[in-house]
C-alpha cells in the first residue's frame, strides 16, 4: 500500500509538470512583448512580437497570384525594414522594437520587394502596442 501511495504521489506531480508545460503563457517571459493589429480597406493582420521574432497569429484578405504580402517595421522617422513575407518564415527585427513603432504590410511581386523599400501599395498599417 504505501509503494501504492507513493507512486500515486509521483504521478500526481508528474502529471501537474507536464500540465504546467503545455499552459498558455501569460505576460512576461516567453509571451509575446508587444502587438499588432493591422488592417486596411480588404486585409486584416494580427502580429505578434516575441524576443526578435514577429508571428503572424490571424490574416485575412485575397493575395493576387504572382503576389505577395511583405511585413515592414517602421521605427520613428527611420525608412521602412522588411522582416520578410508574410507566410515566410521572417527575420530577426534589425531595430529596436518600441511601443509606437508601426508594423505595415505592402503588395509585392514574388519575392518581395526589388528594391528593399516598400514598391506596392501598402494594404494594412499599425501601431505596436506593448504587452
Amino acid at each position: 500500500r504505501i509503494w501504492l501511495r507513493r507512486t500515486s504521489a509521483w504521478g500526481a506531480v508528474l502529471a501537474a509538470v507536464v500540465a504546467l508545460a503545455f499552459l498558455p503563457r501569460t505576460g512576461g517571459g516567453d509571451g509575446p512583448s508587444h502587438v499588432a493589429q493591422l488592417s486596411g480597406d480588404d486585409f486584416a493582420i494580427t502580429a505578434r512580437l516575441s524576443g526578435d521574432r514577429v508571428v503572424i497569429a490571424e490574416r485575412t484578405g485575397f493575395v493576387p497570384t504572382g503576389r505577395v504580402l511583405e511585413l515592414w517595421l517602421i521605427v520613428d522617422d527611420a525608412a521602412p525594414v522588411s522582416l520578410g513575407i508574410v507566410g515566410q518564415s521572417t527575420r530577426r527585427f534589425p531595430l529596436p522594437v518600441a511601443e509606437g513603432s508601426i508594423l505595415a504590410v505592402s503588395l509585392e511581386p514574388n519575392g518581395g520587394s526589388p528594391t528593399g523599400a516598400p514598391t506596392g501599395p501598402v494594404v494594412a498599417s499599425g501601431p505596436l502596442i506593448a504587452r
